[in-house]
């Protein structure tokens, strides 16, 4: 059984052990505060040659929809 003097202490403790970390805005998202300091257009870079698939990358789209009409190619018009 603690004391209430050792809960205190206790809490004295974790208190300043956790008082340098911030709680992310929305509460999931733990990158909050590190991807604000790196640089984005290099995080984008790496992340398109690593996943160049993905939906919404280049590569994906140039797939998926035709470069002249900008339509998908099951509707292209300009086969």
């Amino acid at each position: 059984m603690t004391t209430p003097q050792q809960e205190a202490a206790f809490e004295r403790k974790a208190e300043k052990m956790l008082a340098g970390h911030r709680q992310a805005p929305d509460g999931r998202n733990i990158f909050a505060f590190r991807m604000r300091s790196l640089d984005n257009g290099g995080y984008r870079d790496r992340f398109d040659d690593t996943f160049s698939l993905a939906p919404g990358s280049e590569d994906d789209l140039s797939s998926r929809y035709c470069s002249q009409c900008d339509k998908l190619r099951s509707w292209c018009t300009c086969k």
